[in-house]
Formats: C-alpha cells, sequence, structure tokens
C-alpha cells in the first residue's frame, strides 16, 4: 500500500512538479508578507535613510557613506522612486522587489532541478520550511536579490549555448555590484569560461563595461568607499571571531561589549588582538580557496595528468572543453566552499548570510545519499538556529530561571552553530575529492 502512494505520489510531481511546488511557494510567501518582523527592520532602519538621503541630493558614497555596490543602492532607492509615484509605500514595495527577486530564484532552482534529473524532491520541501521559518530576515536586506544573482550566473552553466553561458559574465558583474564579495570569484569564472585567451577577456570586459561603466562614470573613484568602510570595521557580535573573544572572556573578564551599531563588538585586548589575526587570516584564507579551485578545475580537465606542472600554464590559456553540466557542478562546489569559508574567517556575519547558501538543498549533487542526509539534517538546525528565535533562552522560558547562565548558553549555542558550518564545510571538500564531475550524482 505504502509503495502505490509513493509510486502515485511521484507521478503526480513528475506531471505536475512545477505547479506544486510553485503552489507552496506562494502559499509560503503570503505568510512571509503578512507577517513583518514585528519589532525591528534594517529596511525601515537603515536603507530608507539610505533613499531619503540620496533623494535630496546626498549622493551615495563621497557625500553620504555607504557599503554595498552601486546595484545595491539602485534596489534600495527604487521603492522611493515607487512610494513618490504613489505606488504602496516604501517597506512594503522594498519587500515585494526582494519578493520579485526569491520568485525568480526559486524559479532557476527548479528549473536546475529539473535539468540535473534530480529524484530526491527532500531538499525543496526543506528550502521552502526554513525560508518560511526565516520569515523575519527573507525580505529584510539585499541578500535575496544577491543570491538570486548569484545563482542565475551558476544556471547558465547548464546551458549548451555558448551565448548563454557567457551571459554568466554578465550575471556575475551584477552580483559584484551588490555586494563585492564575490569580486575574487573572477577566477573560477574565468577558468570554467575561457575560450580563447583574447576572446575570453573580451567578453569578460564587455560584461564588466555593460554593468560597471555606468557607475564608474558617475561615481569615480569614491566606489572605493565601501572598501575603505569595510576594512575599518570591527568584528561582528554573530562571527566565529566573535565566539572565540566571548569564551575567552567568559573567564578572563578583560572585554567589554560595544553598544555602537551594527558591530556591537567587543573592546579590549584580546579583541583588539584578534581583529590583526582576522585581518590577515581572511583574505589568506580566499586566497587558497581560489587555489584549490584552480586545482580542481584543472585537474578534472585532466584527471589523469599532474596539475602543478608546466602544462598548467598552457591549460590556463587553453579552451575550455568541459561538459555545461560538469562546469556547473564545478561551480557549485566552488562557490559553496568560498561562502562557508568566508564565514568563518571574515569579520562581519550577518544571519540572512544562511540565504546565500540554502539553494544548495535542492541543486547541490552529492556522491552518496548518506552525506545528502547529513547535510540535510545540518543545514535544518543550522536554519533554526539562525533564522528563528526558537532556541532562544527568552522563547524556552530559560531567563527566569535563579539557575541559569545566559552567558555560557549563548557561548554554546555559539559554538554550535559554527561547529555545524565547520561540518557541512568538511564534508563538501571531502565530497569534492571523491566527485567525479561529469557523471550524475545525487
Amino acid at each position: 500500500m505504502l509503495q502505490k502512494i509513493q509510486a502515485l505520489g511521484g507521478l503526480f510531481l513528475q506531471k505536475y512538479f512545477y505547479l506544486f511546488f510553485f503552489s507552496l511557494f506562494l502559499l509560503s510567501r503570503v505568510f512571509v508578507l503578512s507577517n513583518p518582523p514585528a519589532f525591528y527592520s534594517d529596511v525601515t532602519h537603515y536603507h530608507e535613510k539610505y533613499a531619503n538621503a540620496w533623494y535630496y541630493g546626498l549622493t551615495p558614497y563621497l557625500e553620504y557613506s555607504f557599503e554595498y555596490g552601486p546595484a545595491a543602492a539602485g534596489l534600495i532607492y527604487a521603492p522611493l522612486l515607487l512610494d513618490q509615484n504613489g505606488i504602496g509605500e516604501y517597506y512594503l514595495d522594498y519587500r515585494f522587489i526582494m519578493f520579485s527577486f526569491d520568485a525568480l530564484l526559486f524559479f532557476v532552482l527548479l528549473k536546475s532541478h529539473r535539468k540535473l534529473q534530480s529524484t530526491s524532491t527532500v531538499g525543496i520541501f526543506l528550502y521552502l520550511l526554513i525560508t518560511t521559518l526565516g520569515k523575519d530576515w527573507l525580505y529584510e536586506g539585499i541578500d535575496m536579490a544577491f543570491v538570486s544573482v548569484a545563482m542565475l550566473c551558476v544556471f547558465t552553466y547548464l546551458s549548451h549555448s555558448k551565448l548563454q553561458r557567457a551571459s554568466s559574465w554578465l550575471t556575475y558583474w551584477l552580483s559584484t555590484a551588490i555586494k563585492f564579495l564575490t569580486l575574487p570569484l573572477v577566477v573560477p569564472i574565468y577558468l570554467l569560461n575561457r575560450q580563447k585567451f583574447t576572446i575570453s577577456i573580451l567578453i569578460a570586459a564587455v560584461g564588466f563595461l555593460v554593468v560597471w561603466g555606468g557607475p564608474l562614470m558617475v561615481f569615480r573613484s569614491s566606489l572605493s568607499v565601501p572598501f575603505v568602510l569595510n576594512a575599518e570595521r570591527t568584528i561582528k557580535y554573530n562571527t566565529i571571531t566573535d565566539t572565540i573573544i566571548r569564551s575567552i572572556n567568559f573567564y578572563s573578564r578583560t572585554e567589554k561589549r560595544s553598544d555602537l551599531p551594527p558591530d556591537f563588538s567587543w573592546v579590549g585586548p584580546v579583541s583588539t588582538s584578534a581583529k590583526k589575526v582576522v585581518d590577515t587570516v581572511y583574505p589568506v584564507s580566499l586566497l587558497i580557496v581560489l587555489a584549490w579551485s584552480s586545482v580542481l578545475i584543472f585537474k578534472t580537465e585532466k584527471p589523469k595528468g599532474k596539475v602543478l606542472s608546466t602544462d598548467v600554464v598552457k591549460q590556463f590559456f587553453k579552451a575550455n572543453e568541459l561538459s555545461s553540466q560538469t562546469k556547473h557542478s564545478l561551480l557549485l562546489t566552488i562557490y559553496f566552499v568560498y561562502f562557508l569559508t568566508s564565514f568563518l574567517t571574515a569579520k562581519i556575519y550577518s544571519n540572512p548570510f544562511l540565504l546565500w547558501v540554502l539553494p544548495m538543498l535542492i541543486i547541490y549533487r552529492w556522491t552518496t545519499p548518506l552525506k545528502r542526509n547529513i547535510y540535510f539534517i545540518c543545514t535544518l538546525v543550522w536554519g533554526v538556529m539562525e533564522l528563528t528565535p526558537f532556541l532562544s533562552a527568552q522563547n524556552l522560558g530559560l531567563a527566569t530561571m535563579t539557575w541559569f547562565n545566559g552567558e555560557a548558553y549563548d557561548i554554546t549555542l555559539g559554538w554550535l552553530r559554527w561547529a555545524l558550518v565547520i561540518a557541512i564545510l568538511v564534508l563538501v571538500v571531502a565530497d569534492a575529492r571523491k566527485k567525479k564531475f561529469s557523471k550524475l550524482l545525487y
């Protein structure tokens, strides 16, 4: 009987795949849009202020500090233009713009799932569950727009058309214009996109000028302001480094928490030393990931050849002949490792950053079902911790108990979160060593 039900369910999903999951998506998003955060929103606290300042003549970067790219500025400004023209009001318009990116992303993920001929739909249900639980974060920043554009870049690699694959440069540069964090990924993007060297550089340059030409003409050198601002920022309150500092301070009591937003960082000798370490570790860790990704691509191209040889130089200038599905799988793995590493080593980490890697629930393919299921469990727990208040001491009723130590509890939760991130990173890297990227995986 159970087998018949499963068979019927499988046939139903096969026939009505898009209709069924998009209906679930719309139902979940009606809930999200109908239940905005009750007490605080970055949109009204920061973004609307930015938009109003720009509207009254204080341009971004030089006259009014702004830490993101010019495309992010456009996304933040657009709801004000709609508001000024009698369409809705700023906060509602902003959320609907982010909803449109969310819908685009979900469609791309479903399309990728079908193209990859994935059989498991558990990841789709998990994605919808976690993003619905994270209603207070889903549309409260530019993260949804950022991950949508980044995933659109990855999706183009599934196309057999060279023209469509070349369009990945446009979506890649657009992602950098929202958040600069994807800039280092230019290395694997080039290696996977490369044709003849001159043609590759020309296509990359054209894509760059289409996206960045206008902002460079308007803002010129003031576009360096976000880099200066981020370099000067202290260690944010929920990073792994903050958890380390907090653990040390639990015994040393040498640090004091700053009340200055948005970082609320520690002030003291330990945190001062930690910032110096992170300032070095972060760029080095990204360089290691880029070197690893280059080796991974070269080894996939020549599985029996030596990567560390003079052939690598020739290979760098030679056209990539991997299949579109193999390139897609490689870029997903690199993307996954890159962002997980940045979460662990950067000075800045925020709860909605988890949204950047949630698409992997649907389209990342593992070498075994066991690894996939371990990943599902880790991500579900991480999502509950990151995007919901379920495990907070106040929600569990622990804060009122006399024996309860709130600081120790928060430190424990912090280490649990980062243990999950480390576990997923180790799982992905270990799985990449076993992968045959040209073969269909789970």
